[in-house]
């Protein structure tokens, strides 16, 4: 039989910004005297002056701008599943369900020169499907760190001064720039998703990317993220483990076993902005090179051999926090002997 699912959803969007306050606020005060023995205590503030307070306080929100959404789901698996979970659905995978989906709340600061701030908070059961690798441990847990209904699903600064004619950079984590999907169900043809955006591609990225626009129509993006490395380790894990959802542990395993290569980093078109890395279960950083791009006011030009990180040095310091930190949460360190 095929999977046929009826779904009731409906959702709430909604967008809201602050406008930005007058430059100048009223400067109408009065002041109060007081005489003889009440001469040191401070004068009851007078309407005019409570009021201008107020106009301060309201221009701390001033180039501050706040979205919103929320929706909510019922899903029917006519196939109906002992376990009540839809096999290969990323997103809506709990069959014979009613819950809250996604209550989100975005909030931007515009800043002086082109600098901006973006955050984006998520709680629902989107939330706890979407968790990033915020640990580095190869565990896509969230922040949270239990895959929890609570995700920060973007929380980047953007830069985009008026002298660069349009060139922007964002630093930080975003939602990632490949499919035709989004994570908010509203703003896609489908409830549900395709295989390809659950399981191909990442939900995020954590890095910088630069956009400029050519025309009005078209535009390019270039960066640098750890998504390459969320990839190539998936890849590594599914041909362990078969092609098919992966867990955790099998996810850190195709981390730990990441080994990419010179030939490799060229193939997949980063020759130049990386060097090789070797992960492994002793190792989650892979590799100490490092170095220098500067932008001369047209373009991004290194500007510095590979500088090497100095484990003499870097080495005890990690054992010596790690050490500390497991015994104050009386942690078992792995044994990596003992792993394969």
């Amino acid at each position: 039989m095929k999977l046929r699912k009826a779904i009731l959803a409906f959702a709430i969007t909604g967008l809201a910004a602050l406008p930005a306050a007058a430059d100048e606020a009223p400067a109408t005060t009065a002041q109060a005297a007081t005489a003889g023995a009440d001469a040191s205590k401070e004068a009851p503030k007078t309407l005019d002056e409570r009021v201008g307070d107020l106009e301060k306080s309201l221009g701390a929100l001033a180039n501050f701008e706040l979205s919103g959404m929320f929706y909510t789901s019922y899903l029917w698996n006519f196939n109906d599943p002992d376990n009540r979970i839809n096999s290969l659905r990323s997103l809506d995978n709990q069959d014979n369900t009613f819950g809250v989906d996604l209550f989100q709340l975005g909030i931007k600061k515009n800043g002086p020169g082109g600098l901006s701030a973006f955050i984006k908070l998520d709680v629902g059961n989107t939330a706890s499907r979407i968790g990033a690798d915020w640990n580095g441990n190869g565990q896509f847990t969230g922040v949270t760190g239990d895959s929890g209904d609570f995700e920060i699903e973007e929380v980047y600064a953007n830069y985009a001064p008026d002298w660069s004619h349009g060139l922007s950079a964002k630093f930080g984590k975003f939602v990632t720039l490949l499919g035709a999907e989004v994570i908010e169900a509203p703003l896609n043809m489908n409830y549900s998703r395709s295989f390809l955006f659950g399981f191909a591609i990442p939900f995020t990225n954590t890095g910088v990317m630069f956009n400029y626009p050519f025309t009005d129509t078209l535009q390019t993006n270039l960066g640098v993220v750890n998504g390459i490395l969320n990839v190539e380790a998936v890849r590594i894990a599914q041909e362990k483990f078969g092609k098919q959802p992966l867990t955790g542990e099998q996810v850190r395993w195709g981390f730990e076993h990441l080994d990419l290569s010179a030939d490799r980093i060229k193939q997949l078109g980063f020759e130049g902005m990386i060097g090789p890395i070797k992960v492994s279960c002793m190792d989650h950083e892979g590799t100490r090179l490092s170095r220098v791009h500067q932008w001369d006011g047209k373009q991004w030009k290194v500007i510095s051999d590979w500088y090497t990180g100095d484990d003499s040095i870097l080495t005890p310091l990690v054992k010596d926090v790690a050490g500390k930190y497991a015994a104050e949460k009386k942690l078992t360190p792995r044994d990596c002997s003992k792993e394969s």
